[in-house]
């Protein structure tokens, strides 16, 4: 029963087959043998460093928790930034590396550090993964924190590559509070009303949304929301 040899056994095992059958075949089991062994190392090499990236990861959260609970401690601080810069540098376009941005990105936020955020998030919106999703919404939140800084026009520019479903009613009621503060009152208005249609494709009222469309004077159509069924218990 093959399946309960050990590698050094069946290797012994092919070789003497192929020593019976000739060069040949030794040639083309060697090679199969030199893919195997191949294969086998790359995949323990990988889960090897993956667990060191996870474990480096859990290490910049816990940074970034430390920093959080004493913002006032700049030691904190720089080492949460330098754990973070070595992860994206060591492993660019890895989940590990995106999540760090998202991190720095945060922690920048929650500091007032506005540039700090930008840099970050762009960096995020860069790295080459298979998730169109989340750059989209790395997206939406640069495009917030330029507005932050007044950046409209920036801010605009980025919330035009918004273009994901899930992500399109924010995305264009934030296009709608930016051209408000340009003084366009007709475009956002447009943004506002795209905004509140794609709402109700999903049937999903937005409160704060229908205030903003109602105070310069739009008309709000009723988005139907359908209640679910309640049993009172009475006989029908």
């Amino acid at each position: 029963m093959a399946e309960h040899l050990t590698d050094e056994d069946q290797v012994e095992r092919l070789k003497r087959w192929a020593k019976n059958y000739g060069g040949a075949v030794l040639t083309g089991l060697l090679i199969a043998l030199i893919a195997y062994f191949g294969w086998s190392y790359w995949q323990k090499t990988q889960h090897a460093e993956q667990s060191i990236v996870s474990a480096e990861y859990q290490k910049l959260q816990d940074a970034y928790t430390a920093t959080e609970q004493a913002p006032e401690n700049p030691a904190l601080k720089t080492e949460f930034l330098a754990s973070a810069d070595q992860l994206v540098k060591g492993n660019p376009d890895s989940a590990y590396a995106f999540h760090s941005l998202l991190l720095q990105a945060k922690a920048a936020t929650d500091r007032q550090d506005y540039p700090a955020a930008t840099q970050a998030l762009q960096k995020a919106a860069a790295q080459k993964i298979d998730d169109a999703g989340l750059i989209q919404l790395v997206q939406l939140r640069l495009a917030r924190i330029q507005a932050q800084q007044n950046q409209l026009d920036a801010a605009l520019a980025t919330l035009a590559k918004v273009t994901d479903p899930a992500f399109v009613p924010s995305a264009q009621e934030l296009k709608g509070d930016l051209l408000f503060q340009k003084n366009q009152l007709e475009p956002a208005k447009a943004a506002y009303q795209a905004a509140w249609d794609a709402l109700a494709k999903r049937e999903e009222p937005r409160e704060l949304l229908r205030v903003k469309m109602e105070a310069i004077g739009m008309t709000v159509k009723e988005i139907p929301v359908d209640s679910p069924l309640i049993d009172d218990g009475a006989p029908s």
